[in-house]
């Protein structure tokens, strides 16, 4: 038996305490001002302080007003030949045990020895002396024998400790109730307690168990001595969550005597979201393991007591001064297992990604670009410059085909300064294929292994759902698709919660790992049609596809052709189709929609390889040209005010153009005056912005919806005149199933510029393709990087924005412009082209894609997605991708392929068929596990024919806007509460309700709001599952 001092100290600011006899009676304690707080000695057991930072505090919180300090535990194996299971300390109902002293000060514990349960010391009957001094507390153990394994980390043992229980998982694999963390536990916690003398590591478990709320343990770093700034947490949060949030503290320097460091802070924070999440869930404080579910007692071989991995989800950050009332207590639905996001950020470390090397001459072509900091005075006499020249640059564009030589040469002088290098398109003849026409990109070898895998034995446990999680399409399945029948499918679904092998977070976080062999081989096809010698300098060129007489035959070449390019110009399209940019001017739009509220994107004008911030950076006084967090801001204007400061400042450029002809040596003074301008014109921005006061910033009217053909008639009949597989809802579009018309995606927008605007980087919605018109009168810059080096991208996305911890979880989380010679230099080539006026861009599956304007100009932009084997692939992929880093897709895959099999409409081939049929297989799951789920929370279930629902349903809770297939939570508008309303549509004030206004909700995002509020709630059903099964049967 080994003897640990044990202390305890009150929690400060408290004037009642709790008899820890288990009377239930509570007792008056004597305050401890401010003023008067110490910080708590530590002990080690010979009396002196311990030294050894790897020995660890445990502070056992047992209620809001006690903190129990076990200090200095070192908990050692001891020899005895009867005892072959290791030791533990589990910490029991503290609640009874002895009285709580009143007075301020230490309280005397004894520990008793508790009766062994599978190898573990229960300790529970405490006896307390009365006087406040400190004492010494044994601890009854039994011995075991020696040995020279070494010790995992400590571990956190939950629930059951019967003879047939699991083995101990690690301490980031189980928290309470199976609850896994998603804060990496460090090596100095791995390496704690320290061996023995003998030279034999301990095996150190801290049980959790008991009905109280003793179960509540935190780990910290024995310098963080003062209790004042140790966090105290609400008795939901699982232990194994704090330990591993605060352990990572003991990796860092630890702050100053009685002061916490910066992660200790961060930590703390992050508790408070922890504490949402977790009482969100249902989480019990150390329950003991309740039996098997339902659905899985069916099974008998299922019916064993083990413990349960149950999948915690992560919350989003509670705004500040949220209300977390039992009515809010979350404006996001947990999307993503932390379990998963442990083994995902855990697996990788973001400072050592592996790249390919740039040639030498790629480095040569990147050296060009500037490097180091610069002062925000020299930022903005640039910018100004830039955004000058740009404009004078469009109108000579316009206006220049008349000019002399000399002229034409001066003008071009005035604007070198800006013209953008590594920029490169071919032109390609229409009946020249690519290379790799039937494996797109070279990918299908990696497509099959996700999506096309043969099924695999179901496990005879599985895991336990809150609700139904969102569906996912990667991974081997569990049933045969090309076999099972809906049948099948659904009576499985009566007795497991997944239809194939969990989602693998940590393989679907990034996208492709491809080769360069289509890089290499798209290169010698270029080669046939160069003048000059294609460069190895880490840029490849795209190809130009001109249009010349618009026959059906031309058309298929076109088809052919950009179904295997990541990145295509297609030229003259608009005149072989008879296409009218004037009805798609700014003046055009502004005569229809006077009153249209623009989103207006605001970023200083700069080239392309710079990224400067738009607002005030308090955080220093000089800038990093190749950062890639976007520093952009947005407010709304009426389209007629844009409309008036774009002709305003069209009308002063080409004003100043006129006077550089007519007085050449006076440019800059021309110039200088543009400047002036521009710089009193510009829009104001709202009063939240703070800028330099010598910027000047430029108005980009971004995502202006074409979606009422009743307003803009003549646009909607333009763009018809696209042929179908590149109209926005053409013939056999997958678009065209989901029924319902999404900006962007299946109806255009339009994007008004000046010059130097910027689209940030990014995949298009679900993978698909994309069209973007240029109107002109300007040009726009292309950057793209092909899909096969989307997984390589992503990587080193991560590494430039994503360092820390906290941000690792979402990489869509924040717009970026990515610098081009970074990805250079990382050995990811870039595509780099400049888009005329009248040239139609199509971006091809995957490919990320960035878009600065390098004068005045519009574009009208929508997404196609074609019924193909490559793009249905993609789309179910990126599925994945998106929750992996906890993204919502805006296309509804579910809805969009029942539709297309119902409509029977569209011939597929039968790889195209295969992977629908997958695709089908688990959304047929999905809805049988929705069912069950409804029916167990004892929801009222309504399948009516009559029920008028949205062709696609989404969550009401803009922080999620999950699709749901079959079946609808729907509430009454009025029924839940303006601040929970306010939240779910984030904003400040909640948009007034009708009697009849239904509001859907995901399961997910329910369990977040208090039942009061749904006391109306109906769960609604779209498809019979005799009309799901019989068209999955007949497909």
């Amino acid at each position: 038996m080994s003897n640990k001092e044990l202390h305890t100290v009150f929690s400060r600011g408290s004037g009642m305490y709790h008899d820890v006899r288990g009377s239930g009676n509570v007792t008056n304690g004597s305050r401890i001002s401010n003023r008067h707080r110490r910080a708590p000695r530590r002990y080690s057991p010979n009396n002196s302080r311990m030294s050894d930072p790897k020995k660890m505090r445990i502070d056992v919180q047992v209620d809001s007003e006690v903190v129990v300090h076990v200090k200095g535990i070192q908990l050692n194996r001891m020899e005895d030949a009867n005892q072959d299971e290791g030791v533990a300390m589990e910490t029991g109902d503290v609640a009874g045990g002895g009285v709580v002293n009143e007075s301020a000060g230490d309280v005397k514990v004894e520990a008793q020895e508790g009766p062994e349960v599978n190898g573990a010391i229960k300790v529970e009957n405490f006896a307390s002396g009365v006087n406040g001094g400190a004492s010494v507390a044994d601890i009854a153990a039994p011995k075991v024998p020696k040995t020279e394994a070494e010790a995992p980390a400590a571990d956190v043992v939950v629930g059951d400790n019967s003879e047939d229980a699991a083995p101990v998982l690690s301490l980031v694999d189980v928290a309470s109730e199976g609850q896994p963390s998603r804060i990496t536990t460090p090596d100095v916690v791995a390496d704690a307690p320290k061996a023995n003398g003998n030279g034999a590591a301990p095996e150190a478990n801290v049980v959790v168990d008991g009905p109280g709320t003793s179960n509540q343990a935190v780990v910290v770093p024995v310098a963080a001595d003062d209790a004042d700034e140790m966090p105290h947490l609400d008795p939901e949060i699982p232990a194994a969550d704090v330990m591993a949030l605060v352990a990572e503290a003991m990796a860092e320097n630890p702050g100053r005597r009685g002061r916490p460091n910066k992660t200790m802070l961060a930590a703390r924070q992050a508790l408070t979201m922890q504490e949402v999440a977790l009482q969100q869930a249902g989480t019990s404080r150390g329950r003991k393991r309740t039996a098997p579910r339902e659905e899985d007692s069916e099974d008998e071989t299922d019916a064993e007591d083990v413990p349960e991995d149950v999948e915690e989800e992560l919350p989003e950050p509670t705004p500040k001064n949220e209300d977390l009332s039992r009515g809010a207590r979350s404006t996001r639905a947990p999307v993503i297992p932390k379990e998963a996001v442990v083994k995902a950020h855990t697996k990788y470390d973001y400072k050592d990604f592996k790249f390919e090397k740039p040639t030498p001459e790629a480095l040569k072509a990147i050296k060009i670009y500037p490097a180091g900091g610069t002062r925000p005075d020299k930022i903005h006499k640039t910018s100004a410059d830039c955004l000058a020249k740009c404009s004078i640059h469009t109108i000579f564009q316009m206006l220049g085909a008349s000019l002399t030589d000399d002229q034409r040469d001066m003008l071009l002088k005035i604007t070198e300064s800006v013209k953008e290098p590594h920029c490169y398109s071919v032109e390609v003849p229409l009946d020249k294929p690519f290379p790799y026409i039937e494996n797109y990109r070279n990918l299908n070898d990696q497509v099959n292994a996700l999506l096309m895998a043969q099924p695999v034995p179901a496990p005879k446990r599985f895991v336990a759902e809150k609700y139904p999680p969102p569906v996912t399409f990667t991974g081997a399945p569990y049933l045969d698709p090309d076999t099972a029948t809906a049948a099948e499918i659904l009576e499985f679904a009566n007795k497991a919660t997944q239809i194939a092998e969990p989602l693998d977070i940590a393989e679907r976080t990034f996208m492709f790992d491809g080769s360069k062999d289509v890089i290499d081989s798209e290169k010698e096809h270029f080669k046939e049609f160069m003048t000059e010698e294609l460069k190895e300098n880490g840029y490849l060129p795209v190809p130009i596809f001109t249009m010349k007489t618009g026959t059906e035959e031309e058309i298929a070449q076109l088809k052919k052709q950009i179904d295997t390019t990541s990145m295509c110009i297609i030229r003259g399209l608009d005149k072989v189709i008879g296409f009218n940019n004037t009805e798609f001017t700014v003046e055009a739009l502004s005569k229809l929609a006077p009153d249209y509220p623009l989103i207006l994107l605001r970023n200083i004008p700069s080239q392309s390889f710079f990224n400067w911030h738009t607002l005030i950076n308090s955080e220093s006084d000089s800038e990093q040209p190749k950062q890639w967090r976007c520093y952009g801001y947005r407010h709304y204007v009426r389209l007629h005010q844009f409309t008036t400061h774009f002709k305003t400042m069209m009308k002063a450029s080409e004003q100043a153009y006129k006077q550089i002809l007519e007085n050449p040596n006076n440019s800059e003074e021309i110039l200088k005056v543009l400047k002036e301008k521009y710089f009193k014109d510009q829009i104001p921005m709202g009063e939240d912005s703070k800028t330099h006061r010598a910027a000047t910033i430029v108005a980009f009217g971004s995502n202006m919806d074409l979606d009422k053909d009743q307003i803009f008639p003549n646009q909607a009949k333009e763009v018809k005149k696209f042929p179908s597989f590149l109209a926005p809802a053409g013939e056999n579009n997958l678009l065209s199933f989901s029924y319902e018309s999404i900006g962007g995606l299946n109806k255009p927008q339009m994007y008004l510029k000046f010059p130097c605007c910027r689209t940030p980087a990014h995949f298009e919605n679900s993978n698909l393709g994309s069209i973007n018109h240029n109107i002109g009168p300007g040009d726009c810059l292309w950057f793209g990087i092909p899909l096969e080096f989307s997984g390589a991208f992503q990587k080193l996305l991560k590494k430039k924005l994503y360092s820390t911890a906290k941000h690792r979880a979402k990489l869509y989380e924040y717009e970026h412009w990515p610098s081009e010679a970074d990805c250079v230099q990382y050995g990811i080539p870039v595509q780099k082209f400049v888009q005329k006026p009248g040239d139609t861009v199509y971006v091809g599956i995957g490919t990320y894609h960035w878009v600065q304007s390098l004068g005045f100009t519009t574009n009208v932009s929508w997404n196609v997605g074609h019924p193909t084997f490559n793009q249905i692939a993609q789309t179910a992929i990126i599925n994945d991708n998106y929750i992996a880093n906890v993204a919502i897709p805006l296309m509804g895959l579910e809805t969009t392929m029942w539709n297309m099999i119902m409509e029977k409409s569209v011939e597929l081939d039968q790889p195209t068929k295969a992977i629908v049929k997958r695709i089908l297989m688990r959304s047929l799951f999905k809805a049988k596990r929705d069912y069950k789920h409804a029916k167990k929370e004892k929801l009222e279930v309504v399948y009516d024919k009559d029920k008028e629902l949205n062709p696609v349903e989404r969550c009401f809770n803009m922080k999620c806007k999950a699709e749901l297939f079959n079946f609808i939570p729907l509430v009454p508008a009025k029924d839940i509460s303006e601040m929970i309303r306010m939240q779910h549509e984030d904003t400040d004030v909640a948009s007034p309700v009708t009697d009849t206004q239904e509001n859907s909700y995901c399961f997910g995002c329910l369990s977040t709001i208090a039942k009061s509020f749904l006391r109306n709630l109906k769960v609604y059903q779209r498809h019979s599952f005799e009309t799901l099964s019989t068209a999955y049967d007949q497909f």
